[in-house]
């Protein structure tokens, strides 16, 4: 991470970023696709030298999953009502952002 940022402060002051310099995108392009390469790497040899894992039951990873696309959908509609909320002069009280009430989604709902 630190080298990524050393390279991107050396190529901005040397005006390697400057008007969409084509130099710039191609030395990042090959950077990272080195990168990639690295990793690929590192993942194979370490797939190569571990064992069989013990992956678990197939109903609980199921479950698991429909859990947490659930949980996704779930905080999904809560940022968005929050938003409305936030963004709904009417509502002063930092309690009433914290959870959609009932006068947000009111208004929310008739405006569709």
């Amino acid at each position: 991470m630190l080298g990524a940022t050393v390279v991107l402060l050396v190529a901005s002051i040397l005006g390697l970023l400057d008007d969409y310099h084509l130099f710039g995108g191609i030395l990042f392009l090959v950077l990272f696709v080195l990168f990639v390469y690295f990793f690929y790497c590192c993942a194979k040899k370490e797939r190569d030298n571990s064992k069989k894992i013990n992956t678990g039951k197939t109903a609980k990873n199921i479950l698991f999953i429909i859990l947490g696309i659930i949980a996704v959908i779930a905080g999904a509609w809560l940022l968005i009502e929050s938003a409305v909320c936030i963004a709904d002069p009417s509502l002063s009280k930092p309690a009433q952002v914290l959870l959609p009430s009932p006068h947000c989604l009111k208004v929310h709902l008739s405006a569709q």
